[in-house]
């Protein structure tokens, strides 16, 4: 009895970020939904470590996802734990000195980075974005996208 107790409070734990997506996505919606805020630097929302952020498109496959960051195969699911399988979601990593210090799912109601550019890999003092109000979304709230500067 006391394993499956054990496994229920791993399961719950390992699908934390509910609606906000991950911490970043999460951070990065409050952040920008304040009417004061016009721009927004992802270092801002971020409590670790990186040189270079990695935004993918939706419904990017993990597997394309481990190959850009060079994760191998066989660490792929353990350093990339959740797939973009909507186009709700996206993938978002960060890596330093080459190495993958964060990644997670963003829920793009959090801010739309679509359309991205070709290039999809930013560093870190590039990470930088404009918020613009782009209409109203199924809840009636603003859809912000988040534009390069």
């Amino acid at each position: 009895m006391p394993r499956l107790g054990i496994l229920a409070v791993l399961i719950a734990l390992a699908n934390c970020g509910g609606l906000d997506g991950g911490t970043v996505s999460g951070r990065l919606g409050r952040q920008i939904r304040n009417p004061a805020v016009t721009h927004v630097d992802l270092a801002s929302v971020t409590s670790f470590g990186w040189d270079e952020v990695f935004l993918f498109p939706p419904q990017t496959p993990r597997a394309s996802v481990c190959a850009t960051l060079a994760v191998r195969e066989r660490f792929c699911r353990l350093i990339v734990r959740t797939e973009s399988l909507d186009d709700e979601t996206m993938t978002i990593a960060f890596r330093k000195q080459g190495r993958v210090t964060h990644a997670e799912l963003h829920r793009r109601i959090n801010g739309d980075f679509l359309p991205l550019d070709n290039e999809q890999r930013l560093r870190r003092e590039d990470a930088r974005f404009r918020v613009v109000a782009d209409g109203l979304g199924d809840t009636g709230d603003a859809l912000l996208r988040l534009v390069r500067e």
